[in-house]
């Protein structure tokens, strides 16, 4: 299954590395809702690799209509519209873009169920929600520190 969803990534024209630890990378211009690579962690285990692609994948879902999350994540657009053009990192340490960051986070996995339901990808959805909820307790718990001063 993991083959079928490496080919898909590629068709889509984004670019895959592998390394220590899972994540999208956008195109260096705004709107920055363009895929250009994603890098996925080394495992022994092929299904935490599918699992960790699907996530990555979900991310490009979210982002794939600019105008829609402008309306879902104003706070985590407006962070990243100012980074993108023009280097502003105010908006970046706000509450409401680090929330909508996390909202992200959860969509995104949600966004790797579909994904793999459209590929015809046979998924454990138990396991695999099971995976991403310990990933969103680690940025729950980064965000959350930031959060409380």
């Amino acid at each position: 299954m993991l083959d079928k969803l490496i080919k898909y990534t590629l068709k889509q024209g984004i670019q895959l590395a592998y390394d220590k630890g899972s994540f999208i990378f956008w195109k260096d211009k705004f709107p920055v809702n363009q895929p250009s690579k994603i890098t996925l962690q080394i495992s022994n285990n092929e299904e935490h690799m599918l699992w960790d692609l699907l996530h990555e994948l979900g991310h490009a879902e979210v982002r794939k209509d600019w105008k829609d999350y402008k309306a879902n994540y104003r706070a985590a657009y407006l962070g990243e519209r100012e980074w993108m053009l023009n280097g502003v990192t105010k908006y970046k340490r706000r509450q409401a873009y680090k929330i909508d960051l996390i909202r992200e986070e959860v969509a995104a996995w949600d966004a790797g169920v579909d994904l793999a339901r459209k590929l015809n990808i046979d998924l454990d959805v138990e396991a695999y929600r099971a995976y991403g909820s310990k990933a969103l307790g680690t940025y729950i718990k980064y965000y959350g520190k930031q959060l409380s001063n």
